[in-house]
C-alpha cells in the first residue's frame, strides 16, 4: 500500500502480508459483464483519499489530501480470491446484503500488471484456475458448492458435470501459478 502527499509528494510504503487477496465487485454499466480481471483493476485503482480520509502527512506534518494505491510484491504458488459478495448497506437501517451479479471467472489469470514496478522480472505470474466455492441463497440462508475441473462436490454428492453454471455465483476462487 503506498500512500501518496498531494502537497509535497513524500510516499509512504507499508507491506501488509497476505494469504487471500479480496477483490471488490466494481459497479459496471447495465450489461456488462464483470469478470476477474474488473475486479483485479478496481482492487488496484488508485483512490483519492480527501476530507475525513485525508492522511497525515510525517513529512510536512499537515493532513492534506493523498493517493492511495495497492499493488502486489510477490504472488504465492496458489493464488486464493475472494470476492466481496456481503457488504453492509447503511440504507433500510443499516444490514449486510449479498451482492448477486454474475462475475465471469477467467480460466487464466495474467498478474504482471498488477505488481509492483519492477517486481515482475525473473517471477512467474501466470495462473490457472484450479478450483472455486460458489454460494446460493441469501446471507441468512444459503448453500455453498465447491467445484474443481468438471466435478462438482455438493454435500455428499459428487457429480461430474455443471462445474461451468456454478461460477456465476463463486465467491472464493483458487488459482495455481503455472510452471
Amino acid at each position: 500500500s503506498k500512500l501518496q502527499c498531494w502537497k509535497c509528494h513524500f510516499t509512504s510504503t507499508t507491506f501488509i502480508p497476505f494469504t487471500m487477496l479480496s477483490l471488490p465487485i466494481p459497479k459496471m454499466e447495465s450489461g456488462v459483464v464483470v469478470d476477474t480481471y474488473d475486479c483485479l483493476d478496481s482492487f488496484t485503482k488508485p483512490e483519492k483519499l480527501i476530507g475525513d480520509n485525508s492522511w497525515k502527512c510525517p513529512r510536512c506534518g499537515e493532513q492534506k489530501a493523498s493517493l492511495k494505491k495497492l499493488s502486489i510484491t510477490r504472488l504465492p504458488k496458489v493464488l486464493i480470491i475472494h470476492l466481496e459478495r456481503f457488504k453492509y448497506s447503511s440504507l433500510g437501517g443499516g444490514k449486510f446484503e449479498k451482492d448477486n451479479r454474475i462475475v465471469q471467472i477467467d480460466d487464466s489469470l495474467e498478474m504482471a500488471g498488477y505488481l509492483s514496478s519492477g517486481e515482475t522480472e525473473g517471477l512467474l505470474q501466470k495462473y490457472k484456475l484450479n478450483s472455486f466455492v460458489s454460494h446460493y441463497g441469501t446471507l441468512t440462508s444459503g448453500h455453498y458448492k465447491a467445484a474443481s475441473s468438471d466435478i462438482v462436490f455438493d454435500d455428499e454428492r459428487i457429480s461430474r458435470s455443471g462445474a461451468g453454471l456454478l461460477r456465476n455465483g463463486a465467491f472464493v476462487v483458487f488459482y495455481e501459478r503455472v510452471a
